[in-house]
């Protein structure tokens, strides 16, 4: 029986860092459920209704709380403009409200994107302006397609202080953090 005790310590030790680990996992979960749990901002409640024509010709775009590292997009339901247009700068497409200092650009014929050159301000609501004038098979007097973006607040951070081996115990480590969240 004394020849199953290095084993069964071994096997112990590793079921206690799957533990640690599944326990660091399902907290980092927790706290974005509670995170996601607290997004319900306004969401498109100030933007104009658009002209019914646009339901044709946009597919989908940035829409309701995205992160402050994220481009505006919008997907067309067909080409827009010319291949030779793909990857040259744009400024004649697209407004916002607050201004987005960034580069505009098609990514495809189909894909108009936003890259802001540093982070959306937290927080903040983005009222974005879409011009039809100059996008082919697009009625130059349609009405401009508005819509809003808004920038997540962060609801919490999660600090780490780092992984280290238990004293004594070769086979198990500890991790230590902490998750603070943001009152606001």
């Amino acid at each position: 029986m004394s020849s199953f005790a290095p084993v069964i310590h071994k096997t112990v030790g590793r079921i206690a860092v799957r533990a640690a680990v599944r326990t660091l996992a399902m907290l980092i979960v927790a706290a974005a459920v509670i995170a996601a749990c607290g997004c319900e901002g306004p969401r498109n409640r100030n933007a104009d209704v658009p002209d019914p024509a646009w339901s044709t010709l946009i597919a989908a775009h940035t829409n309701g709380p995205v992160s402050r590292k994220s481009a505006i997009r919008i997907v067309f339901a067909r080409d827009v403009v010319a291949a030779s247009e793909v990857g040259k700068p744009m400024t004649k497409f697209l407004e916002s409200e607050p201004a987005i200092l960034g580069r505009m650009i098609f990514e495809s014929t189909r894909e108009l994107a936003l890259q802001p050159s540093g982070d959306l301000q937290a927080g903040q609501n983005y009222r974005i302006k879409l011009h039809a004038r100059g996008l082919q098979g697009v009625p130059e007097k349609l009405d401009d397609y508005i819509f809003l973006v808004q920038v997540q607040a962060p609801q919490f951070d999660i600090r780490f202080e780092g992984l280290t081996m238990r004293i004594g115990r070769d086979d198990e480590m500890a991790l230590r953090g902490e998750v603070v969240g943001h009152r606001g």
